[in-house]
């Protein structure tokens, strides 16, 4: 079974991996749908995808809604090779500033480093009392000398006579300023690279699911609300299902059945289409289609896409000339 197009997938089909297959959605807790103090109580194994779609949007939600039925499209925030390259030249570059005002020690040990334009680097060990008094060197030097005393010694340098920024590095982390650029710009490609191969990973699946040949196609007024697989896997349409459901006034309590794993797997079309008809009645159409005729999973939720909206602007449209 799959239930498409709100936010997530929910499947048992073999060519989609995904760790919740075959099991209900379980949640928890109780939401409000609509009107103040209203809701519904969600218990475990209960999936409540056909309650989670608002009956009205308020302007400027349909936007926001639109894009959770729209197929998926990858967005990383993974860095990308360009950004990998510009961060090394960024490194690169900075390696000889010398933007260093003071640096602090205790035992001979760097504790703090201050920057020019106020950046501070420092250890664990004094990094409370650096967050409490800002990028303040006198303050932090008077607060170590009262726990270390004579121990703690202060570098103050002028404008452009500190040391550089790899010496900085090196001197506070013990290793080389180089090396370290080279590992992190290395580490960021094979992220990028491991990114990549999931994505090209996850779009193969996604394609094979979307290719699954549909032996027939549900409609409820003329709106797919639901497609059968030769297997008997279901993928019910939500949006367009709810939508029928709601612009004919019934409870959305009556289409319950259809967000259920157990009776949307493993079952047949004249099944699907019994319980179609017991809530929508004569409404209800079933397009067969032969062998070699068949759509694909990925064209009947495309068709069940575009007739979601075009039915949403209907609606809209006579609910403004209501209002007016």
């Amino acid at each position: 079974m799959t239930i498409e197009n709100l936010g997530s997938n929910y499947s048992n089909s073999p060519a989609v991996d995904n760790k919740s297959a075959g099991k209900p959605i379980a949640i928890t807790s109780t939401h409000d749908v609509e009107g103040e103090g209203e809701g519904f109580r969600v218990s475990a194994g209960k999936n409540v995808t056909y309650l989670m779609m608002p009956k009205r949007f308020t302007p400027g939600e349909i936007e926001r809604f639109q894009h959770l039925i729209q197929p998926i499209k990858e967005s990383s925030g993974h860095a990308g090779l360009t950004d990998i390259e510009e961060y090394k030249d960024q490194m690169e570059g900075m390696a000889n500033a010398r933007d260093y005002k003071a640096i602090v020690r205790v035992n001979g040990k760097i504790v703090a480093m201050y920057q020019q334009e106020g950046g501070v680097t420092s250890t664990n060990t004094v990094g409370n009392i650096v967050r409490s008094i800002g990028a303040n060197v006198d303050a932090l030097v008077e607060q170590l000398r009262k726990k270390y005393g004579s121990s703690v010694s202060v570098e103050n340098y002028s404008l452009n006579q500190g040391p550089t920024r790899t010496e900085a590095f090196e001197m506070f982390n013990g290793r080389s300023f180089a090396n370290f650029v080279d590992s992190e710009v290395h580490s960021r490609q094979q992220d990028l690279a491991e990114h990549q191969r999931l994505i090209a990973k996850s779009q193969l699946k996604r394609n094979q699911f979307n290719q699954v040949a549909q032996s027939a196609v549900f409609r409820v007024n003329g709106n797919a609300v639901g497609s059968i697989s030769d297997k008997g896997y279901v993928t019910i349409n939500a949006p367009n299902l709810i939508q029928e459901t709601d612009s004919s006034g019934l409870e959305r309590e009556s289409i319950k059945g259809f967000f259920h794993w157990g009776s949307m797997n493993n079952t047949d079309s004249l099944t699907v289409e019994s319980m179609l008809r017991k809530v929508f009645g004569d409404a209800v159409d079933v397009e067969s289609f032969a062998e070699g005729s068949m759509p694909t999973r990925g064209e009947v939720g495309e068709q069940s896409r575009r007739q979601f909206m075009n039915r949403y602007v209907e609606i809209e449209g006579r609910h403004s000339i209501s209002r007016a």
